[in-house]
């Protein structure tokens, strides 16, 4: 495989390299060195089971190609797998911080809430984290059940969509007997539910911030005020 350079929407240029192929998986390489990014910097790693067939795991670097371009060059996204072909999910964690991530959010590329994007995806993303103190990092669910997944099943079966959802719709229980229990973690009215509950504790604080920055600009006038009456000076500046 000769170098190609993949040029993304958001004009970040990656090159599939042969030079780190391994097996017939193709990881992504950036251009920016580790460290080129300043502040906090969010990673995708993107981990499915991995495969003795190579075209399975060439695929998930081909969706983290998508996924970058989609996503921009603010964020960093990454394949990795959980057995059976590299890169591994310590690898592809290595891979995330080297090119500058602070937090890395693993999404595990199942359709089910399994054993293993559950419990093994969970467990060995800890000890791959292990390395990296400072690196924060957390799993979310497996695909579940979306609104999205439809319409693609649909498509693929080349039929129209009849009714669509939006978002605020789409968050319920699809189990017909309502129970929110089948689906595990993945179960839309759980997800919803627990977005809802981060969103409202996140407003509080949010809210904590900006009384404080208000109150530290008050102190800010205050001394200053002090300042220029020792001066002799009104608030204008101007001497007494």
């Amino acid at each position: 495989m000769s170098n190609r350079n993949v040029t993304y929407h958001a004009e970040e240029t990656f090159q599939c390299q042969p030079g780190i192929r391994r097996g017939r998986t193709f990881l992504l390489s950036s251009r920016h060195a580790a460290g080129h990014f300043e502040g906090m910097m969010k990673a995708v790693l993107l981990v499915d089971h991995g495969s003795r067939k190579p075209e399975a795991n060439d695929m998930l670097t081909c969706m983290a190609n998508l996924v970058q371009s989609m996503a921009g060059s603010e964020v960093i996204v990454r394949p990795a797998h959980m057995e059976l072909a590299e890169p591994s999910i310590a690898a592809g964690f290595a891979s995330c911080v080297e090119a500058g991530a602070t937090e890395v959010i693993v999404f595990p590329y199942m359709l089910s809430p399994g054993r293993h994007s559950t419990s093994d995806i969970p467990r060995m993303v800890g000890e791959a984290s292990a390395s990296y103190p400072g690196v924060r990092f957390s799993v979310t669910p497996a695909f579940g059940v979306h609104e999205k997944l439809g319409e693609l099943i649909l498509s693929r079966a080349g039929l129209s969509v009849d009714a669509s959802f939006d978002e605020a719709v789409a968050n319920r229980c699809w189990d017909p007997a309502c129970s929110e229990n089948l689906c595990g973690d993945a179960c839309r009215a759980k997800s919803s539910a627990s977005t809802s509950h981060q969103e409202s504790t996140s407003a509080p604080n949010e809210h904590q911030n900006q009384h404080q920055n208000q109150q530290l600009d008050t102190d800010q006038q205050r001394r200053t005020a002090i300042r220029n009456n020792k001066k002799g000076k009104s608030p204008q500046g101007r001497r007494r």
